[in-house]
């Protein structure tokens, strides 16, 4: 009996759309039912090659060209309508205009009186992925070979879509493996040219496991070419784990919730032998957003094409082979990788500094104090990239491409820098171009400012890698960064938010010189800083906000919750600090500063709490909606709630020791890596767990914790500035005391 394609629904047809199976039909070694043709026209019919929606492939041979051909012909007529071969034969046109070593030649198409329109294009003799991945029974593919055929396929899909055109239907069974084991991508059934996409609004088109998020929810008018990029990940996925990423086998509502809003589980969770950097890879292409993959699959390509380098340079013949990590990379990512266990020992000195410095005998918080570090910019060396306090050898400005989506903006960036983790105005660099633009910068975390002449606007951090080689440290988009071919750096694209992002949020109007600190405890001394008016949130994030928004993925540190998601009313808690720096960039916002927490949490400075003075309302508060309890509210023109109750919030400022105490507990380091600066509850909120000591009895208490901590009471809310901060007099800055 002939097999169809069972996931491929709604093509080209406003009918509701048909799903009768999960799983990917292998179109290798399918018999059909009608007997077996002897002629079509001139050509020879010597077997089936596979069956699809469309129609069947056979083998043939063209008795005038002597050559092989394979046939896609339509099931029988009475089948199709005017629409279904029209359809047909658009997909030929548009297939037959591209020409690339990777894609399957289109030679011709004909019709006939018994058979009607058909294709005849390049025979490619061997088997599909599909039928390759098949016989290795659910075990991975070997490395070296899946870095070649995904780099083929991703060089071929590069030439589509530079044509506009998307394929839409990528998976196994539409990549042909020839005898030398080099990827051919046939079947461009679903494709259509970008600019016509709009007319297919609402349709499920596609092989369910393999869509992307917006192809999956129907969107088609916001197709391009990375939603094959998504598609070409899940391939990547497949190869490397043995496994797809989404509940295979299951019903179609079921893998299109986990596609939408689930993580796949990392792929070395499945196969600890995957290198580090494919996973990566991997990961990046599975993005949830579209603007956090990569911008062409040309970007795919390269970045194989790169590790491939890296592997070849290290002479190991098991590095292109599904070694373990340090077996997997180049000399350079080696010596990384050899480094984990003096970080490890680092870290673990500056848990237990930090243990010291911010929870005193008294009680209190404090703060560690150093020497002045030297001027140099922080290099990314660690897994943590904004967390170093080494400095580079190759400290040596880089070029760097920063591209916005609209294009047109103003570019300012701000190196972020030790001791205190400000943006520095002394060392504004802005491009001489609008963006795309590049610029040369030195290693380091960078603040960056971009602006739109209509006056939209967006304040993202990125890093600049300490070598052109270096590997970024993981896919956040504050942290990440791809390496061109030509040694340049170019960071993830920067989204500016429509006009009115802040409509919602409350106003604060910010202070010259605002008093931080408390005169009661020397270890968080008073002094001044300016706070830049900004918007602040009245609520903290709730799970709601994150489960209505399909842009945003559920963030890494919540997945060990599986299904069992939170009342959508309580605070997105429990999320890791760079987690809620993504998730903030995302919509259009930042996280705030602890000097803009502390201004909002006190009213500007004039009451303890943002409740008022009355100390005896203070209690372990448990874990409730947002917006409880109601007394805990500022008004700074609408309601801001939970300020200092329900759960403590993440800001951006790093743990380090207050300006006026550099000379407390000197030699230490100015700040442990990783560590952030908490605000809004008592440590006894953030933990769950009864603390006799009430650490942290106030806003202006400060409490550090490690960047991967997950406490049921720690979550974040949403900040922004009031006007982009395009001159150094717009910065927060240390005022003097």
């Amino acid at each position: 009996m002939a097999r169809t394609n069972p996931t491929r629904v709604g093509h080209r047809s406003t009918t509701k759309s048909r799903l009768h199976s999960i799983e990917e039909t292998d179109v290798t070694k399918t018999s059909v039912s009608a007997p077996l043709p002897k002629q079509i026209d001139r050509y020879q019919i010597r077997g089936v090659l596979g069956t699809g929606g469309f129609g069947c492939v056979y083998k043939g041979f063209d008795a005038d060209l002597k050559r092989e051909v394979a046939l896609k012909v339509p099931w029988p007529q009475n089948e199709w309508s005017e629409q279904h071969e029209a359809a047909f034969l658009e997909e030929a046109e548009k297939a037959a205009q591209l020409r690339h070593q990777n894609v399957v030649t289109i030679y011709d198409v004909r019709r006939c009186a018994d058979h009607g329109v058909y294709i005849v294009m390049e025979y490619v003799a061997g088997e599909s992925l599909a039928h390759h991945l098949k016989r290795l029974e659910g075990q991975p593919m070997d490395v070296a070979m899946t870095v070649r055929v995904v780099s083929q396929v991703a060089s071929a899909m590069h030439a589509a879509h530079q044509r506009g055109l998307v394929h839409r239907d990528l998976k196994p069974s539409n990549i042909l493996l020839d005898g030398q084991g080099n990827a051919h991508v046939a079947d461009f059934g679903l494709a259509l040219l970008e600019e016509r996409q709009a007319a297919e609004r609402g349709i499920v088109s596609g092989t369910v496991p393999y869509m992307s998020p917006e192809q999956v929810s129907g969107k088609s008018q916001f197709l391009d070419g990375r939603s094959d990029i998504w598609s070409l990940g899940v391939v990547l996925y497949r190869c490397l784990s043995g496994r797809l990423p989404f509940a295979s086998g299951r019903s179609f509502e079921v893998i299109r919730e986990e596609i939408i809003h689930r993580e796949p589980k990392p792929p070395r969770q499945i196969n600890d032998q995957i290198p580090w950097r494919l996973e990566e890879i991997c990961l990046k292409c599975l993005s949830k957003a579209v603007s956090e993959r990569y911008r062409t699959a040309k970007d795919v390509e390269d970045e194989l094409t790169h590790w491939k380098k890296l592997t070849a340079s290290a002479r190991d013949p098991v590095s292109e082979s599904g070694g373990s990590f340090s077996e997997s990379i180049g000399p350079l990512e080696r010596g990384r990788a050899l480094t984990v266990s003096s970080v490890l020992l680092l870290l673990c000195i500056g848990i237990v500094w930090f243990a010291v410095a911010y929870k005193s005998p008294t009680g209190q918080p404090g703060s560690g104090d150093v020497k002045p570090p030297s001027d140099a910019i922080d290099s990314p060396l660690s897994p943590n990239a904004n967390d170093v306090v080494a400095v580079a050898p190759e400290n040596v400005a880089q070029k760097v491409l920063v591209v916005t989506r609209p294009p047109g903006a103003r570019i300012v960036v701000y190196p972020v820098r030790k001791p205190y983790g400000f943006a520095d105005g002394t060392r504004r660099v802005e491009a001489q171009k609008r963006s795309p633009a590049t610029l040369q910068l030195s290693p380091g975390s960078y603040l960056v400012v971009a602006v739109l002449d209509d006056g939209r606007f967006h304040e993202v951090y990125r890093n600049v890698p300490a070598t052109p080689d270096s590997m970024a440290p993981q896919s956040y988009a504050h942290l990440y960064w791809r390496n061109r071919a030509d040694d340049s750096v170019e960071w993830p694209e920067i989204d500016i938010p429509p006009a009115g992002i802040a409509d919602d949020m409350a106003l604060f109007v910010g202070a010259s010189a605002f008093r931080l600190g408390s005169s009661d405890h020397p270890e968080i001394p008073e002094h001044n800083r300016s706070v830049p008016a900004f918007h602040l949130d009245t609520h903290e994030v709730s799970w709601g906000q994150l489960l209505a928004n399909e842009n945003i993925q559920i963030p890494a540190s919540l997945l060990h919750l599986e299904d069992r998601l939170p009342d959508p009313s309580l605070p997105l808690a429990g999320v890791w600090y760079h987690d809620a720096v993504s998730y903030a960039e995302k919509i259009g916002k930042r996280l705030p500063t602890e000097a803009e927490y502390e201004f909002a949490a006190t009213a500007g400075g004039t009451q303890r709490f943002p409740w008022g003075d009355d100390a005896s309302l203070l209690q372990q508060w448990p874990l409730g909606a947002v917006g409880t309890p109601d007394f805990d509210c500022v008004v700074a023109g609408r309601p801001v709630f939970g300020l200092y109750s329900n759960v403590a919030e993440w800001t951006s400022s790093w743990a380090s020791a207050y300006p006026p105490r550099l000379d407390y507990l000197p030699g230490l380091p100015p700040r442990p890596e990783g560590m952030w600066i908490v605000r809004g509850a008592p440590y006894s909120v953030i933990t769950g767990a009864p603390d006799p000591d009430q650490f942290s009895p106030g806003p202006r208490f400060r409490i550090g914790q490690h960047e991967k901590a997950i406490h049921p009471g720690l979550g974040f809310r949403c900040a922004r500035s009031v006007r982009p901060r395009l001159e150094a007099s717009d910065l927060e800055r240390f005022v003097g005391k």
